[in-house]
């Protein structure tokens, strides 16, 4: 097999399509229960640091990232399935969220209203942003970048009145963007926030997840952590 042959999004309770060797069991928002099999292909991407995670594995490590604040915290978060590619539409989350979302069809940022005080605030981590548009000169792709990030946020709390784009740990090259974003969630589940001191275990922790069907330490041993009161903010964007 290589990927999912099933139209985005599913819905939580959704079934994935019987394949050759049987079916592939998908954690929604709504269940713990059930193993995700990976397919070989996503084992691959994965294990490649030249790859960049796709919207199988970021959904699906996302929802076991919520299951885990659920039975943790024993209180509600909102999470779901994002559409790849240019073609994503999210309905509002409510509460409490953490969403993963492919910017421009070819970047990961995660957004959030964890770990501040503001309810009318929404954050953004991203990896890229801090070299890739914070020095840029290019006033016009700047901001260009700033609306699409601003239209994501509103899609997901249309009542947000500010963008927060934090300073946050950038990515080394163009492929893990993923991966950051995925650390940076496993850190605002788990109170956490560190910066990543090793991609290659990460990437390693998070399959290991997966074969395990147990949201693994992604923390590198000796990585010191982040205060969420000191975490420093690049950009507010009214909205």
């Amino acid at each position: 097999s290589s990927g999912i042959n099933a139209e985005w999004p599913l819905r939580p309770g959704d079934k994935l399509p019987e394949v050759r060797g049987g079916s592939r069991v998908w954690l929604t928002a709504d269940s713990s229960s059930g193993r995700l099999e990976m397919y070989q292909s996503e084992s691959r991407i994965i294990q490649n640091p030249k790859s960049e995670l796709n919207g199988t594995i970021i959904n699906s490590f996302s929802f076991m990232l919520a299951n885990l604040y659920r039975s943790r915290r024993k209180l509600p978060i909102s999470n779901q399935d994002t559409m790849i590619k240019e073609k994503w539409c999210m309905p509002p989350l409510e509460g409490t969220f953490f969403q993963i979302v492919n910017m421009n069809g070819n970047h990961w940022v995660l957004f959030t209203n964890m770990h501040q005080k503001d309810p009318d605030c929404v954050l953004a981590y991203d990896s890229f942003y801090g070299r890739g548009k914070a020095d840029s000169t290019d006033f016009a792709e700047i901001g260009a970048y700033d609306q699409s990030l601003v239209s994501a946020a509103k899609q997901l709390k249309p009542m947000a009145r500010t963008l927060r784009i934090v300073t946050t740990e950038q990515q080394k090259d163009i492929v893990n963007c993923g991966v950051h974003a995925l650390f940076n969630a496993w850190g605002l589940i788990t109170s956490k926030m560190t910066n990543v001191e090793n991609i290659n275990f990460v990437r390693a922790q998070i399959r290991s997840s997966f074969l395990d069907n147990k949201v693994q330490n992604l923390q590198s041993a000796g990585a010191q952590t982040i205060g969420f009161d000191n975490i420093p903010t690049l950009k507010y964007i009214s909205i």
